[in-house]
């Protein structure tokens, strides 16, 4: 039997899959496979950009970058696990921890909040799971409410790196139409 599910579902559900294998990984310390999650979740999040613009960046993404972080931090204090781990893994661990503290720089005032309220990170989670469930319309009233509090261009509510990826209406038909 096929499932019909709007396309917020299933893009947010494939980064959950990414964050729970990454989850997963973190037990086992195989920082190469954390890695990797890494990145694909973070191309899922670029290419979800429209639906970050519509409903704003989804909490458990920076629920996951404040565990990630932490958990890097936690790791590079303990020295003479650092010594046991093999080559490889060392050099992911430190690739992660390079990494980390970059991509982080463009969410750092998500951060800061998911650090200072942990408990409105979780509930999001779990609300927004209940709301998925429910069968009702009301996703387009917070849109329109969501567009009227982001600003004139729509996209005040993004950090600095996804502002960037997103051109201006204008200036994308403009493209369009010279390769046309």
């Amino acid at each position: 039997m096929r499932v019909v599910r709007s396309e917020k579902d299933r893009k947010w559900d494939s980064i959950r899959e990414g964050i729970a294998k990454m989850r997963n990984a973190r037990k086992n310390n195989d920082w190469p496979l954390i890695q990797d999650e890494f990145v694909n979740v973070n191309q899922l999040i670029v290419k979800s950009k429209m639906l970050i613009i519509q409903n704003g960046i989804p909490p458990f993404y920076i629920k996951m970058l404040v565990e990630l972080e932490d958990h890097v931090q936690t790791t590079l204090r303990d020295k003479d696990a650092i010594k046991k781990m093999k080559p490889a893994v060392n050099k992911a661990l430190n690739l992660m921890k390079l990494q980390v503290r970059k991509h982080n720089e463009n969410y750092k005032d998500e951060i800061a909040d998911c650090r200072s309220n942990p408990e409105k990170y979780q509930e999001a989670e779990v609300k927004e799971k209940d709301i998925d469930d429910d069968d009702d319309d009301d996703d387009d009233d917070d849109a329109d409410e969501k567009e009227e509090d982001d600003g004139e261009d729509g996209r005040s509510g993004l950090p600095p790196s996804m502002r960037g990826l997103l051109g201006s209406e204008q200036s994308h038909h403009q493209v369009r139409g010279t390769f046309l």
